[in-house]
């Protein structure tokens, strides 16, 4: 008998008598695997729905400028929707404090698609429960990753410079600032 299974009162085949790290991980994980499949859905779906009223009114896009340019405008529409979103779900690209530049990217991302949602996502009838649903996620995945991330910003005791040599530099090269002599 293991000592998780002496402890009193604790049933050893359920899944929240795991530690919370256990718990977190896989939480987190999971979140990660949502926001990366919504995201991608909402990059495509400017381009779906265009192609798919194109096509169904009879006329699809033509290989020229006017219709090249729409299909750009229709890109970079998905991505403002659903870029924050795809940045979120992939591994390490907003995590630490190593990457603040693209946690500042899909923050702003997100407001901006969070923004778009209010403004134009409660017009048709299926929109009127996608919309609610995404901005909740959206809400979710900036208080989860993007708004924790601000205490990685400030440092102890006010604004420091940091001392580490650049990228491709010896440590012999760099003097130490002012304060540090």
């Amino acid at each position: 008998m293991s000592r998780r299974d002496s402890r009193k009162g604790v049933n050893p085949g359920l899944w929240f008598t795991e530690p919370p790290h256990d718990k977190l991980v896989v939480l987190t994980l999971g979140l990660r695997v949502v926001l990366l499949i919504v995201g991608i859905a909402m990059v495509v779906q400017p381009w779906f729905i265009y192609l798919a009223f194109a096509y169904g009114v009879g006329e699809p896009p033509g290989f020229n400028l006017a219709g090249f340019l729409v299909f750009s405008i229709m890109g970079c529409w998905g991505i403002v929707q659903g870029g924050g979103l795809v940045l979120i779900g992939l591994p390490r690209v907003v995590a630490g404090a190593s990457t603040p530049t693209m946690r500042v990217l899909a923050g702003a991302l997100l407001i901006a698609s969070a923004v778009v949602l209010v403004l134009l996502g409660f017009s048709g009838s299926f929109t009127k429960i996608a919309s609610p649903l995404v901005l909740l996620l959206e809400l979710l995945a900036f208080l989860v990753f993007i708004y924790p991330a601000k205490r990685f910003s400030q440092t102890k005791g006010g604004s420091k410079r940091l001392t580490t040599p650049a990228r491709g530099t010896l440590r012999s090269n760099v003097r130490p600032m002012r304060s540090q002599r």
